[in-house]
């Protein structure tokens, strides 16, 4: 799940069974994979990011910033509007990496600003 491994591997001339590095990077991240199964009308559950749509004619390769910054959540209150919308209880997870240990439930506004 190292995106650095298909290149590392390949500049040594070694040929890696696997997905290309850029793959792994958009899907390794839970905002970007998101985005993409939006785009491909995969059903996910609601997140912060379920408004935000990649045009159809846009390409998957990457996540225009713009998009990518319109799922992302930046302050304690954005967060806590994602929740309203969401509904509570609801969970906090960072974007990237963590391997699930950073994943928090919560059940009102005050423990979205306790976090």
């Amino acid at each position: 799940e190292n995106p650095e491994l298909p290149d590392a591997l390949k500049a040594k001339g070694i040929i890696f069974l696997g997905p290309p590095a850029v793959s792994m990077a958009a899907l390794g991240d839970k905002i970007g994979s998101s985005l993409i199964a939006q785009a491909a009308d995969v059903p996910t559950l609601p997140w912060s990011g379920s408004h935000v749509k990649i045009p159809p004619e846009s390409s998957l390769i990457s996540i225009p910033d713009e998009i990518y910054r319109a799922a992302c959540v930046y302050t304690t209150e954005e967060a806590i509007a994602s929740c309203q919308v969401v509904g509570y209880p609801a969970m906090i997870k960072a974007s990237w990496g963590g391997g699930g240990k950073g994943i928090r439930k919560v059940h009102n506004d005050d423990e979205v600003r306790a976090l």
